[in-house]
């Protein structure tokens, strides 16, 4: 009865010690996405691509820019009367200087440039930048997964190892209360001292597993730490993650998946990129208008200040040019097969990925119930094994092994359960589903 009681506090004890706080897993995973500087980045590139994206889009509009210029020269243009060919009757005859330009000239322009026809180049700049600004929100979201895994799976690894632990000991505390009944049968001769010295070097195995296990359970609390600033300790336990069949889950990843929406937007990223190509080599249209106020203005040989406008159309296109649009749009058309290449690639493992894990999900479901009724099994074995021992009519060893092989079986159903929830946190990161939809 002694023991039973024991271990039943030693049980309360474990779950004491693994029922976690007041914190959620889900706040733990939103402290980790505020604190993640690589998520951070990603949300800047939204930001710069959102910015490219307006530039773009003010291209279409006009532009005013201000300028002069300041110019002196040391010989200067003069008209005199013998530049004509036929008597000018101009007092002073021939060799009269009638005009000269001065040495000084200053002007000063405001001017005002519109694109009127660039081949839809401007267009496809704006639409080329809002691609990438999707891609860029689809990478933000991509990241927001890895992050939410790495949490997850720091925590379920750190509970796994707790569970290990919390095992060891309930196997431990039995042990002892095994080896002090032991300890008073050898003072009265009753059994040898041979059971008491293995029931003390199992205790010492324990002991030295539960070692190893407290430090890599405080090595991945440590990681954990590093992840959300929280302990795991402070974790609600009990959450459990919800997962649809195998071809739901199948059909999730091949419709919605942060990384394909991403290789869809660069893809249609590049597309854009094509036509701003061959928007290049079409004729190019704009118009532009000039106030200017200079010294001297239109008329060359008047050193005053004069206003005057200009305006006018500029047309250019390509004529020749070694068939450079041909190259680079092949350029673009390799890039184009690339994300094709990658889309492939992820869907073939995102397949073979789910499959496997759909696999391991139904295993860990069918060993869990054979352990149960193994559990069963070795409970009423234990309860044999120790009343032949205390009959005189088994061997201690052959006690002991019972005692450790059923702990080892509940320690394995405790394994199980976590490596369940771990692999629920698998499917949905390869889903694409993030922790607003679980």
């Amino acid at each position: 009865m002694r023991k039973k009681i024991v271990l039943l506090l030693v049980l309360g004890g474990s779950g004491l010690l693994l029922a976690g706080g007041e914190t959620t897993l889900k706040e733990a995973v939103s402290r980790a996405l505020e604190r993640d500087g690589a998520l951070g980045n990603a949300r800047l590139e939204v930001r710069a691509a959102e910015t490219a994206r307006t530039s773009a889009e003010k291209s279409k509009w006009f532009t005013l820019q201000a300028g002069g210029n300041y110019r002196y020269t040391s010989e200067t243009m003069e008209i005199t009367a013998d530049a004509f060919p036929f008597p000018t009757g101009i007092p002073g005859g021939q060799g009269t200087v009638l005009a000269s330009a001065p040495a000084h000239t200053v002007d000063l322009k405001l001017g005002l440039a519109q694109p009127l026809y660039l081949g839809g180049l401007l267009a496809n700049q704006v639409r080329a930048e809002s691609a990438r600004r999707q891609a860029e929100e689809w990478t933000v979201r991509q990241r927001t997964l890895d992050v939410a895994g790495m949490v997850k799976s720091s925590y379920y690894t750190w509970q796994l190892l707790g569970k290990k632990s919390a095992s060891l000991e309930l196997l431990r505390s039995s042990l002892e209360l095994h080896e002090k009944r032991i300890g008073q049968l050898v003072k009265e001769e009753l059994v040898r001292k041979t059971d008491l010295l293995e029931t003390r070097s199992k205790i010492i195995e324990i002991d030295l597993s539960m070692t190893e296990l407290r430090q890599q359970q405080a090595a991945e609390a440590i990681q954990f730490r590093r992840l959300t600033g929280l302990e795991p300790g402070d974790i609600q336990a009990g959450y459990r993650e919800e997962v649809p069949d195998l071809e739901t889950a199948l059909s999730r990843l091949a419709a919605g998946h942060p990384l394909l929406k991403s290789l869809e937007e660069k893809s249609r990223q590049v597309e854009m990129q094509k036509k701003i190509v061959a928007s290049a080599y079409l004729p190019q249209v704009s118009g532009y208008a000039e106030f200017h106020y200079g010294r001297p203005g239109l008329n060359y040989f008047k050193d005053e200040w004069t206003p005057y406008f200009v305006g006018g159309l500029n047309l250019s296109f390509s004529v020749f040019n070694w068939n450079r649009k041909g190259r680079d749009q092949k350029l673009l058309d390799l890039g184009l097969e690339k994300i094709a290449n990658q889309r492939s690639d992820f869907l073939l493992n995102g397949e073979r990925g789910l499959r496997q894990l759909y696999a391991q999900k139904e295993a860990v479901a069918a060993k869990r119930k054979l352990l149960d009724e193994l559990i069963g099994l070795a409970d009423e074995e234990v309860r044999l094994k120790e009343r032949l021992y205390s009959e005189r009519q088994l061997d201690h060893l052959t006690y002991l092994q019972a005692e450790t092989s059923r702990e080892r079986c509940r320690s394995q159903r405790d394994e199980l359960e976590m490596q369940e929830s771990m692999l629920h946190a698998a499917i949905q990161n390869l889903m694409g589903i993030g922790q607003e939809e679980s």
